[in-house]
């Protein structure tokens, strides 16, 4: 798992987190593997109503979150 930690970040692990997001309904488009302003936005959202800290930064605790929680 790679650490998404700016606006801009790429790669397969952007996409999969833009996905999860887009899936639990706090992004809507398509995920095009660029971790943009919207994602940073999206992903900060979920962390807040996940009891996370909302810095928009996918790190371990925040993928535990992501992909476990809502299996």
């Amino acid at each position: 798992i790679k650490l998404i930690d700016t606006v801009g970040s790429t790669g397969n692990d952007a996409r999969l987190v833009q996905q999860r997001l887009i899936d639990l309904g706090y992004l809507s488009g398509v995920a095009d593997s660029i971790f943009g302003t919207a994602s940073v936005n999206a992903l900060k959202e979920f962390q807040a109503k996940n009891g996370l800290s909302a810095d928009g930064i996918a790190g371990a605790s925040t993928y535990q979150v992501l992909f476990r929680r809502y299996r």
